[in-house]
């Protein structure tokens, strides 16, 4: 991982691309959910869940974006 310092926030380039792939080296997965409105959501969750987790988002009305 890069250093980040306290002002570095998920907009700065790079940022989101070097926690998901640290996270993968975990099993994780991080992912944007497209929802339609100006609300940014960023979800983690298990690697292995992938399909069950774009059903719940699919049933939410949105969009995920991994």
């Amino acid at each position: 991982m890069r250093y980040y310092d306290n002002r570095t926030t998920v907009s700065n380039e790079g940022v989101l691309a070097d926690f998901n792939r640290e996270l993968k080296k975990q099993g994780f997965s991080l992912a944007n959910v497209i929802s339609g409105d100006d609300s940014l959501w960023i979800i983690v969750y298990p690697t292995t869940a992938y399909n069950q987790v774009e059903y719940l988002v699919n049933q939410l009305g949105s969009e995920l974006a991994s």
